[in-house]
C-alpha cells in the first residue's frame, strides 16, 4: 500500500477506504496525481483542524484579529463601489473609511493597556495619522493628487497606507498561518480593486 499523510496522522480507516479507491485509480493517473488529490483532502482536513486555534487567543488577540479583517473587508467593498458610485457615494460618503481610524486607535490603546506587543497596537496610530492626512487631502485642500499621480503628495499617502494594512496584516502569521494566508487573499482583492478604481 501506498504511504499517504493519512498514515500519519492516525485515520486508519479513512486510509483503508482510500486504498480501495486507490488501485482502479492508480491505473488512470499514476501514483503522483493520487497522492496530489489526496494531500488537497488533508488540507482541508487541515484547515478544520487549523480553526481550532481560536479557542488558544485571548480576548486581546481575538479583538485584533477581528477588527483586522473588518477594516480589511471594508476596503474591499469600498474600492468596489467608490467608481461606479462615486457622485452618489465617494464624494459623500467616502470619508466613512477615514472614520474608522477612532475605532482603530481605541482599540489599539485597549491592546496597550492589555500588555500587547506593540506590533498589535502601531496599526491603530498609524491608521489615524493616515486617516487625517487622507481627509485633508480629500476633503479639505480637495487635492486630485491620484489621476495624474503627484508624487509629493502621493507617496507619503501610499506609505501610510500600506504601513497601517501591514501592521494589520503581519501580527498575524506568529496567531496563525491560516489567518494570515485569508488576509493576504483580501489584500490581494483590495489592492486590484483600489488599482481599477481610479
Amino acid at each position: 500500500m501506498i504511504k499517504t499523510p493519512y498514515h500519519n496522522m492516525g485515520f486508519r480507516k479513512t486510509d483503508e477506504m482510500i486504498g480501495d479507491k486507490m488501485v482502479t485509480m492508480l491505473d488512470v493517473f499514476g501514483d503522483e496525481k493520487i497522492i496530489k488529490l489526496i494531500n488537497l483532502a488533508v488540507g482541508h482536513m487541515n484547515w478544520r483542524l487549523e480553526m481550532s486555534f481560536w479557542k488558544t487567543l485571548d480576548n486581546l488577540e481575538k479583538i485584533f484579529v477581528i477588527w483586522a479583517f473588518v477594516f480589511q473587508i471594508v476596503l474591499i467593498i469600498h474600492f468596489a463601489i467608490r467608481k461606479p458610485f462615486f457622485e452618489s457615494y465617494t464624494k459623500k460618503y467616502g470619508w466613512f473609511v477615514y472614520a474608522l481610524c477612532i475605532p482603530a486607535v481605541i482599540i489599539s490603546v485597549i491592546l496597550i493597556r492589555g500588555g500587547k506587543d506593540w506590533t498589535f497596537w502601531a496599526a491603530g496610530f498609524i491608521f489615524i495619522i493616515y486617516a487625517m492626512f487622507g481627509f485633508w487631502v480629500d476633503y479639505v485642500a480637495k487635492i486630485n493628487f491620484r489621476n495624474p499621480f503627484q508624487p509629493l503628495i502621493g507617496i507619503p499617502y501610499v506609505i501610510l497606507y500600506l504601513a497601517t494594512i501591514m501592521f494589520y496584516w503581519w501580527p498575524l502569521w506568529p496567531i496563525s498561518r491560516l489567518l494570515w494566508s485569508i488576509y493576504t487573499v483580501l489584500y490581494v482583492v483590495a489592492m486590484v480593486l483600489n488599482i481599477r478604481s481610479h
